[in-house]
């Protein structure tokens, strides 16, 4: 996010890239944390309002914009991105336990859940259905965020 603040397109690429990359991993790594930290009774609550990040974020960062400017905006997310890392970091060991530190993460370990999903047929067809579902998701947040931005 930092990245982009320079505003160069190729610059800005790169950092989409990355913010990819990252974006990724988040909601495996966060609902396995959650499931195993939250009691049976509050997990409903406490897993939408995890999903609610995203919405601060579409609610927030458009006013950002229009009273700031875009670079503004994008330091103000990339601070509260850092904090947010900073306090994961405090998390309690606990919730890390069943982590593998000596395991390394190789190209071919990255590929082994695509070539799984690709050798049993009512897993692709699931990935696919949810390839959809998440590129409307996409298509339809950045939507209401141009929309919001332009009344």
């Amino acid at each position: 996010m930092a990245l982009a603040m320079l505003g160069l397109p190729a610059i800005m690429a790169v950092a989409a890239l990355i913010v990819g990359c990252g974006y990724g991993p988040i909601t495996p790594a966060s609902s396995h944390a959650l499931a195993k930290s939250t009691p049976p009774h509050l997990t409903g609550l406490v897993f939408s309002l995890k999903q609610t990040g995203g919405l601060l974020a579409g609610l927030l960062a458009p006013p950002l914009v229009l009273l700031a400017g875009w670079r503004a905006a994008r330091a103000g997310v990339s601070i509260a991105c850092l904090a947010v890392a900073a306090l994961v970091q405090a998390m309690p060991p606990s919730i890390d336990c069943d982590r593998e530190p000596d395991h390394r993460i190789g190209f071919a370990a990255i590929l082994a859940p695509l070539k799984q999903v690709q050798g049993v047929p009512s897993i692709r067809a699931l990935a696919l259905a949810s390839l959809f579902y998440s590129a409307m998701q996409l298509c339809l947040m950045g939507y209401a965020v141009i929309y919001r931005s332009g009344s």
